[in-house]
């Protein structure tokens, strides 16, 4: 198994929602309680000031 760190794609961006309303559905690590999806998720991910992916190959 091989794992990097790169900065995010737009074609990572349904991979990272999928991650990300997992954890918002938790409830537990983030008070937002609305899933985004890929017209959001790109808009959110691309405000931050720093996008990475972390990308495991096996």
């Amino acid at each position: 198994m091989n794992c990097s760190v790169r900065a995010y794609t737009a074609a990572d961006v349904p991979a990272m929602v999928e991650i990300w309303n997992e954890v918002v559905r938790d409830g537990i690590a983030y008070p937002q309680e609305e899933e985004l999806d890929v017209t959001t998720g790109t808009e959110f991910f691309a405000a931050q000031p720093v996008g990475l992916a972390g990308i495991i190959q096996k």
